[in-house]
């Protein structure tokens, strides 16, 4: 008998046609026969079928109207009642749905910069206004998302999202029909207020209907509706701005821009009113202690997907487990409620989460959307600028374009075609870069014990980032020491002394950060070489001495020899025979991004003709000076990155802390198969070689080292000593 489905008792079977008359007029023997099988449950489910278990002659049932009732599973996990609603029709609805407010609600903030140059001429723009105009709908954004946050948890998600699309969709149509500057600076900044609500709360919505399965990939998809507003923003603008319309409506001139606004402010309220019509999240209902309403919802869903009946839900009832009570935090003062749920986002142990996670935002926004809005004004300026025949720098033409940032200029409503089809082209990138994160996303996760995923990418990026940081720290003399001879006075020898001081301390040193990886942990020797060697380059940058530059430089290259060692060490012991080779080949990939980002930078930075007099250090702060500054950001970001990841397990093991590594590998299970610990299978694991903690107390530094390195010149160990020495040599010389 199959546990999932249970025998009905009185009467133990069920007839299509079970009126009391049919029933008393069934004589045949093999309906007796399925009579007695079926109280004694000895049946299957083949196809959606009852089908005996045994002798094939009375097998089908089905043929008498004999039907299993599905058992009815009570006590259950959300999560668990979640996956029975299946994937299908309603998650397909909410994709659209969710996807429109993402739509609306990124077409509400990036349509700024195709709006600014139409508008220059009606609400009379300089450059200064241009920027207040850009930035404003982004601070209202910033200034209200915790606010946001704090309501959908205590109000409800769909309530919130119905009321921010609303009042941000009127907004934008005030915006629209104002005839003043300012007017239309605080309609944007109400603007970004309202739409910070959905722009977050949708993706808490949506997921909390999806089980584990799908989630990943539902949000990668409905993330997919923002490259479609970045392709139609363009797509609309370009039929739309350049057209010639006059409308006289409640005494204001309606031209283009301003039925532009208009038109993209529509999906937010196309998306409010499809709210309406949807339930509250389910999981926002059992958490808050309505726990019958979320299970009405569950049985909705999955009507819906499955095209069955609400009442065939496989689920009875839920688990009585409610983690926030609505209720109780109303009676609180909302403002002491709410800094306690934000002071432990910026306290240990989320601290170095909540900086990772800005700085990583802060970083894709400031490159993505920060340029995004002011592209389509630069490139109009560009294309002004190239119409009339003139060769200009890029900065030449911007410049040229403007008076004094408080004066206003005589302006121009045309906006060259080129601005269209190059924005059309940055959306349509965007839009496959999400349709491939879409296939992949559900890929990344699944793996057997600890596997291969999520948090192997992390570990790639960071250790591939510090390969990166080594060649930069490494090279960069190559670029520096043109620009900085006549500044430094520096000799043919001197030349000569800079650019192999950092390879001699990467040589003294390399034996000495070995050995502290192995007795003080892969993961501080990490840290703290890119950290130092980050600072040394930042003081090189200040000095006005070859001498001490030498110094400094050499300092440098003894700490980066510790990243450049220890790396492959601790990246290898994250990852079973199965990828360590494929991850290691991965890392030097970084190698050649380090070669292209040094002359890159170099390109940008040195043909640059300023200076700065710092007579407090007795220096001319010039181009090349800044460049080496630059140069040290990525291992300061990696040094942070590396700080946040753990220790390597296999370390942890050497030293005999097996509850540490144990956490760790189920950490990496979580993160890479998206399951619980409780899930993880290994309970305990062992190490055969415990001892180096031993030998460092029992040795010093030098005695033990050099009993670690005797062995690799003696025996077999001595021709692949030498080989590899050879190879390495030979590599490195070309």
């Amino acid at each position: 008998m199959f546990s999932s489905f249970t025998v009905r008792q009185n009467p133990p079977w069920e007839a299509a046609n079970d009126t009391p008359d049919q029933k008393t007029n069934i004589q045949d023997a093999k309906l007796e026969r399925c009579q007695v099988q079926f109280a004694l449950g000895r049946w299957k489910n083949v196809g959606g079928q009852a089908i005996l278990e045994t002798n094939a002659d009375y097998a089908n049932c089905t043929s008498y109207g004999f039907k299993i009732g599905p058992e009815k599973f009570k006590n259950v996990e959300f999560e668990t009642a979640l996956e029975h609603t299946g994937f299908g029709k309603y998650n397909l609805i909410l994709i659209l749905i969710c996807g429109l407010t993402l739509f609306g609600v990124n077409s509400e903030a990036y349509a700024i910069g195709y709006v600014l140059p139409s508008a220059e001429c009606d609400l009379e723009l300089n450059t200064y206004t241009k920027g207040i105009l850009t930035s404003t709908n982004f601070i209202g954004i910033m200034g209200s998302c915790c606010i946001w946050g704090y309501l959908s948890d205590t109000r409800g998600r769909k309530s919130v999202l119905i009321i921010s699309l609303i009042l941000g969709f009127l907004c934008s149509v005030a915006a629209s029909l104002t005839p003043s500057f300012w007017g239309f600076a605080i309609l944007r900044f109400c603007n970004g207020i309202f739409i910070a609500g959905p722009s977050a709360i949708v993706y808490a919505y949506f997921g909390e209907f999806q089980s584990r399965v799908y989630r990943s990939a539902g949000m990668a998809w409905i993330s997919l509706f923002i490259a479609l507003a970045l392709i139609s923003l363009p797509g609309l603008g370009w039929a739309l701005l350049p057209q010639k319309i006059h409308l006289d409506f409640l005494g204001l001139s309606l031209n283009s821009w301003r039925l532009y606004m208009l038109i993209i402010s529509i999906p937010n309220l196309i998306a409010a009113l499809a709210f309406v019509r949807l339930p509250e999240s389910p999981k926002y209902l059992y958490h808050n202690g309505n726990i019958q309403d979320s299970l009405r919802v569950l049985q909705k869903i999955y009507s819906i997907n499955t095209g069955k009946s609400e009442e065939s839900f496989p689920v009875e009832t839920l688990h009585e487990k409610v983690l926030f009570e609505v209720d109780n935090v109303k009676k609180k003062n909302i403002l002491k409620d709410f800094w306690k749920q934000i002071a432990p986002l910026f306290m240990p142990p989320h601290l170095k989460y909540t900086l990772a996670s800005g700085i990583m935002q802060g970083g894709a926004f400031a490159v993505s959307s920060g340029v995004l809005l002011w592209y389509p004004d630069i490139i109009n300026q560009l294309s002004n600028s190239a119409k009339g025949n003139i060769s200009e720098t890029v900065c030449q033409a911007l410049s040229s374009s403007k008076l004094e940032n408080d004066e206003f200029v005589q302006c121009s409503e045309e906006i060259d075609d080129e601005v269209f089809i190059q924005n059309l082209i940055i959306g349509a990138a965007y839009l496959v870069c999400y349709m491939a994160w879409g296939f992949v996303v559900n890929f990344i996760g699944n793996r057997n014990f600890f596997g291969y995923g999520f948090f192997n990418i992390l570990i790639l990026l960071a250790t591939g980032g510090c390969l990166m940081c080594v060649i930069i720290e490494t090279m960069c003399m190559m670029f520096i020491i043109p620009a900085a001879q006549c500044d430094l006075n520096l000799s043919l020898s001197s030349k000569g002394l800079l650019s192999s001081v950092s390879f001699i301390g990467v040589v003294v040193s390399s034996y000495m950060w070995g050995y502290l990886a192995d007795t003080r942990g892969r993961k501080n020797i990490l840290v703290v070489s890119l950290t130092v060697g980050s600072l040394t380059t930042i003081i090189c940058s200040l000095v006005p001495w070859d001498w001490l530059f030498i110094v400094l430089r050499f300092i440098n290259g003894f700490f980066i020899g510790g990243a450049s060692s220890v790396v492959y060490a601790y990246a290898g012991e994250f990852h079973d025979n199965r990828y360590r080779p494929k991850v290691i080949s991965w890392m030097s990939t970084f190698v050649a991004f380090g070669n292209m980002f040094l002359p890159g930078l170099a390109w940008l930075i040195l043909p640059e003709q300023w200076r700065i007099d710092i007579p407090l250090l007795s220096i001319v702060f010039r181009p090349w000076r800044l460049l080496l500054i630059i140069y040290t950001v990525p291992s300061l970001l990696c040094a942070f990155c590396l700080y946040c990841l753990p220790e390597s397990p296999k370390y942890l093991l050497t030293q005999g802390k097996r509850k540490e590594a144990l956490d760790i590998l189920k950490k990496m299970y979580v993160l890479n198969s998206r399951k619980d610990e409780a899930s993880y299978e290994v309970k305990e694991i062992t190490w055969e070689e415990l001892g180096d903690d031993n030998i460092k107390k029992q040795h010093g530094m030098f005695k033990t080292m050099w009993k670690q390195t005797v062995p690799l010149f003696r025996g077999e160990l001595l021709v692949k000593t030498l080989m590899m020495s050879f190879l390495q040599f030979g590599i490195f010389a070309s």
